[in-house]
């Protein structure tokens, strides 16, 4: 951990980018966002993810979007087209129908609204799990999304820890309690930590 607290004071500083503070309210939005985020462009207003977020609170009259019925009554290629987006999961379905099938299961565990999600809970998790090609890094991403500290340890946070530890590659789950403990011994948000290593990341290429 200290290696990686040393990187970050040396590449990042203690002047973090603030986060941009995901869907807190808004659980819809939330599960839309860390579901297209995969391996995409996240985007400006107009553009990627932020856009597709942009077109639902269209269709959902431009007010809240916080009750998951909403998206689990709709089929995949209907959400597809509204979205415009044809993208698809490693398995091969498309986005769209893995965010309607965890809407689904989520509403099956008791889960309608932004308020209902359980960090704790093994059986929210794994609602959202079990859904081919949605995993654990875009589960930590969702409650980030929705307003809990967390750390998404997705392809470039691990760079970062590697790099900080010497090592060709390190999986998920190591990166993301190094960075949480270096968060913790820093000072820093969590998610903050992980937002300000994840633009130093993108800005190196």
């Amino acid at each position: 951990m200290d290696r990686v607290v040393g990187l970050v004071e040396e590449r990042i500083g203690s002047d973090l980018a603030p986060w941009p503070g995901g869907w807190p309210n808004d659980i819809e939005l939330a599960l839309i966002d860390a579901v297209l985020s995969i391996r995409a462009n996240y985007g400006s207003p107009a553009t990627g993810v932020r856009r597709r977020c942009a077109l639902w609170r269209e269709e959902r009259g431009g007010g809240a979007c916080d009750d998951l019925t909403e998206l689990a009554q709709r089929e995949g290629e209907e959400l597809s087209a509204l979205l415009d987006n044809e993208q698809r999961l490693s398995g091969g379905q498309l986005k769209t129908a893995a965010i309607v099938e965890a809407a689904v299961n989520l509403r099956d565990v008791g889960v309608r609204h932004a308020a209902d999600i359980d960090p704790q809970s093994r059986e929210h998790k794994r609602a959202y799990t079990k859904v081919k090609g949605l995993g654990g890094v875009t589960w930590e991403y969702l409650l980030m999304l929705l307003g809990k500290p967390g750390v998404k340890a997705d392809t470039r946070i691990r760079a970062f820890v590697a790099e900080a530890l010497e090592v060709s590659d390190v999986d998920a789950r190591t990166a993301r309690e190094l960075v949480l403990a270096a968060a913790d011994r820093l000072g820093h948000d969590p998610s903050q930590l992980d937002h300000a290593i994840w633009l130093h990341m993108r800005s190196c290429g």
